[in-house]
């Protein structure tokens, strides 16, 4: 299997996410190919988005922040070892089943 292809593979899912500060929260992972252009030049080009819902360990309000990542090696690297770094945060990730990331997806995130 490639890396385009292992990275596809995370598409859809939604992590549990930890940190040593006590901080959590969830990870949605959103993946796509989309026509680049540079130039008059255009060419398939893989995205992998990150969007996160975390709130610190006193079970404050939800904060929501993104990533969009055009070079998916490095994400990919990440998502495989369950570990992110998150704008200089540390977070380890549990990967949750289908159906509960489904309903995560929509309660938490708004997708439909």
């Amino acid at each position: 299997m490639n890396n385009e292809q292992r990275v596809f593979a995370f598409d859809g899912k939604v992590a549990e996410l930890t940190s040593s500060t006590g901080a959590n929260g969830y990870l949605a992972v959103r993946v796509e190919k989309v026509i680049a252009r540079q130039g008059r030049k255009r060419f398939p080009k893989v995205y992998v988005y990150l969007d996160a819902a975390i709130r610190s360990g006193d079970g404050g309000e939800w904060e929501f922040s993104d990533r969009a990542d055009p070079e998916y090696d490095d994400v990919l690297a990440e998502l495989t070892a369950s570990k992110v770094d998150w704008y200089g945060q540390e977070f380890e990730l549990v990967w949750l089943g289908p159906d509960e990331a489904e309903r995560l997806r929509r309660s938490v995130f708004g997708y439909d």
